[in-house]
């Protein structure tokens, strides 16, 4: 994901686009703003809008949860391998 919320494809070869296009409505991820108390969903879209790079897709929020913060808190989050 880089600043703009474009996800870039890696490795950019035509089986990994085949990969990705096979499983493209299946690819959801999510976003954790721990100081904030906030968990996102975001799914892939589309390809990016007016660049010429088939291995750049835009991604939108799917969903989120956002904890109270008088009551909850966000203590940690875990990477998985």
């Amino acid at each position: 994901m880089d600043a703009e919320k474009h996800a870039h494809l890696y490795p950019r070869t035509s089986e990994a686009i085949g990969i990705l296009q096979h499983e493209f409505s299946n690819i959801y991820w999510y976003s954790v703003e721990a100081d904030n108390g906030i968990i996102r969903g975001h799914v892939l879209t589309s390809n990016c809008i007016g660049m010429v790079d088939e291995y750049c897709f835009t991604s939108r929020e799917l969903w989120s949860i956002v904890f109270p913060s008088e009551s909850e808190k966000i203590i940690e989050t875990a990477t998985r391998k």
